[in-house]
């Protein structure tokens, strides 16, 4: 239930954000975007708001897949803060955890819920 609005509410921000690194490289001094950094967030994007189209087993999948790549993202921006993805900004780690955890609460709450409904 709630896997469908996280894949479209976190396709639409990462599409944006990789049409923004499209046409410039930054959003003032808070987030500066690199060309790999641009290609995994429309990347990211599309997966989210295909999931958001899908099944919703396939939208909870998608959830987890797109929470997992985010907050391991942002763990790998905590650990090198420098790397060939470029320099991570702290809103950018706060979005990539932020977005991470969320997507994997929700997978697994709704898989839990319809675990719930199906065997009562």
């Amino acid at each position: 239930m709630y896997t469908t609005a996280y894949d479209r509410l976190a396709g639409w921000v990462f599409f944006a954000l990789g049409i923004v690194g499209v046409f410039t490289d930054h959003i003032g001094s808070y987030i500066l975007l690199s060309p790999w950094e641009t290609g995994l967030y429309l990347g990211l994007g599309l997966l989210g708001m295909a999931a958001a189209r899908s099944r919703h087993r396939v939208a909870a999948l998608g959830a987890l897949a797109l929470g997992m790549v985010t907050f391991m993202w942002g763990i790998w921006d905590m650990a090198w803060p420098v790397s060939f993805l470029g320099t991570a900004e702290p809103l950018e780690t706060v979005i990539h955890i932020v977005a991470g955890l969320w997507g994997m609460y929700v997978a697994v709450h709704d898989v839990n819920v319809w675990r719930q409904a199906t065997t009562s």
